[in-house]
């Protein structure tokens, strides 16, 4: 992603807010958020970011709510068997 990152001229953030966000990307961070639609806004900055920095293209930055993180890092590990038990969204309310 540097390589991509760094044909791009660095862009003047639309919010001080997120002054963080485009210098933690290309540093290789994963973000992880409280929830989807707070990844999905961090997702739109960051590619307006990109835009205004005069890039045609950047990867998709890692940017993910902390439930599909979680289920991502589950799915990551060859033997599931060292995890417990799951419980369903049914399961977990009771």
């Amino acid at each position: 992603m540097a390589a991509i990152a760094s044909a791009c001229r660095r862009s003047v953030l639309p919010e001080p807010m997120y002054s963080w966000l485009q210098q933690a990307i290309d540093e290789g961070a994963h973000v992880v958020t409280a929830s989807r639609r707070l990844a999905r806004e961090l997702r739109k900055v960051y590619d307006e970011q990109r835009v205004s920095a005069g890039c045609d293209a950047w990867l998709t930055p890692p940017i993910r709510s902390w439930n599909d993180w979680l289920n991502r890092q589950f799915s990551a590990v060859e033997n599931s068997a060292v995890f417990p038990t799951r419980l369903g969204p049914l399961a977990s309310s009771i």
